[in-house]
């Protein structure tokens, strides 16, 4: 092959990688090992799950009160990385929530919780917590360290095999412990953030091929749909004891306000600019 013929191909290659560069950014398809082999097992688990829920939630409407173990909601006591108890549920603002490992390959959620905490937050009250359920390695030391090391605001949330076990299974965060040949813990889990509103209903899911400024769009869009459905509230009680028509229906006319008139662009922007310091390199 002479130098010419070599050159016309070398250049040919790089305009078809250019135009494949330019098809991927367009399409959204994170990386060309997706495209070119498809997504890999545990994301087409998600998907497939993520699916699921979101025939689940179209065919089934929410209870009107969220209690201990009812689907869909946000309910539990677990352990923050200092040591203290968190009841979850009726947070009064929204909430992320994703399950993982401080050791896990998409641990890079944790990270991706805080930026869209710190980047919502700008537009409207937000909270986000990473479940740890390896118990294996996620210790509270641990937790303390990713948490610090990584300079994540958000909780890093553990407890006991069967707290773990109730806060999961009616959100259908699907985790599993094994061993790899090595002799190295591996964790096999569902790596999809659900979104609740201030009541503790999930209005929402995120999955993780979704690129953080979409998700950020995605997060109050799920608010303003839900605020059509069933208007969101700002607190609401989980008192088992209580009378279900004493609950005081509060409107968050602020919180709705502010997401109507979010510009989305800015928002973007933000957790764009965030994204690009990030300190955990995302899985593939």
């Amino acid at each position: 092959m002479n130098k010419t013929l070599l050159a016309r191909s070398v250049s040919a290659v790089g305009v078809m990688s250019g135009l494949l560069g330019i098809f991927v950014w367009l399409t959204g398809i994170p990386d060309l090992k997706t495209l070119v082999y498809g997504p890999d097992e545990s994301l087409k688990q998600d998907r497939r799950i993520l699916a699921e829920l979101e025939r689940e939630q179209k065919a089934a409407p929410l209870p009107q009160l969220c209690s201990p173990g009812r689907d869909r909601c946000l309910t539990g006591t677990l352990v923050r990385q200092d040591g203290t108890a968190l009841r979850l549920g009726a947070e009064g603002v929204v909430t992320l929530v994703g399950f993982g490992s401080t050791m896990s390959a998409c641990r890079h959620m944790s990270e991706d919780i805080d930026i869209l905490v710190k980047a919502i937050g700008r537009v409207l009250p937000i909270k986000g917590y990473y479940v740890a359920v390896d118990t294996r390695v996620d210790t509270l030391e641990r937790l303390r360290e990713f948490r610090s090391h990584f300079g994540l605001g958000i909780d890093l949330l553990t407890g006991s095999e069967t707290d773990l076990l109730a806060f999961a299974k009616p959100l259908r965060a699907f985790y599993r412990k094994g061993v790899n040949k090595d002799g190295t813990p591996y964790l096999d889990h569902t790596s999809i953030v659900t979104i609740f509103d201030a009541q503790g209903y999930t209005i929402g899911w995120l999955s993780r091929d979704v690129p953080l400024p979409k998700a950020a769009e995605h997060v109050l869009k799920a608010i303003l749909a839900a605020n059509r459905d069933r208007p969101p509230v700002i607190e609401a009680s989980l008192g088992a004891n209580r009378p279900q028509d004493s609950i005081e229906l509060l409107p968050r006319a602020s919180l709705l306000t502010a997401a109507i008139s979010a510009d989305y662009s800015a928002l973007k922007a933000n957790v764009t600019e965030r994204a690009s310091q990030r300190k955990i390199k995302p899985c593939k």
